[in-house]
């Protein structure tokens, strides 16, 4: 089609379906912004109610989970039955002071870590600030007892070497 033979209407129509296209267009794509920063937004909020204990992942609504449907205490043994159907077993050695309330959280960590060698890397992975400045302050002890030897033994040298050539220049007077 010629551009000198379309009318005026035609231009407009034209103009008209141009600028809806344009503007659906314009509308699709603030959609899939609007998608993007929704999942991105999704994405942010997961990983914010997401906690890291250990190696395990928990959300805040599976604590729920955590809280045993059934206890059973048994001398020295705490047992938790769960609502998903599994059981956790808590037995005291001979040198645990057991009571009920630590049986039952004993069996909560070991739920949770899924064992207690788990739950005991956590908890020795801690940092003890007390220690660590024990351990600083020895350290910084250690380094100022080795500096001040090798300050009398490089002293010691320097005097020995001293005492060696006076004892040369006093043998050369007396044979001189």
């Amino acid at each position: 089609m010629d551009i000198k033979t379309l009318s005026v209407l035609d231009l407009d129509s034209i103009v008209k379906e141009m600028l809806v296209d344009i503007e659906e267009n314009m509308i699709i794509g603030t959609i899939k912004k609007k998608e993007k920063e929704m999942a991105t937004a999704e994405t942010d909020y997961n990983n914010a109610i997401t906690y890291t204990v250990g190696c395990t992942f928990v959300e805040p609504n599976k604590y729920n989970n955590l809280k045993p449907e059934r206890v059973i205490y048994s001398g020295r043994t705490t047992i938790c039955i769960w609502k998903d159907g599994t059981k956790t077993v808590v037995k005291a050695t001979d040198d645990d002071h057991m009571t009920k309330e630590h049986g039952v959280a004993m069996a909560i960590m070991k739920k949770l870590f899924n064992s207690r060698q788990e739950f005991l890397r956590v908890v020795n992975s801690g940092y003890d600030v007390i220690e660590e400045a024990k351990k600083r302050v020895r350290e910084k002890a250690i380094r100022k007892t080795e500096i001040a030897k090798e300050q009398v033994e490089a002293r010691e040298r320097k005097e020995a070497k001293a005492r060696k050539k006076l004892e040369e220049d006093m043998t050369k007077e007396l044979n001189g």
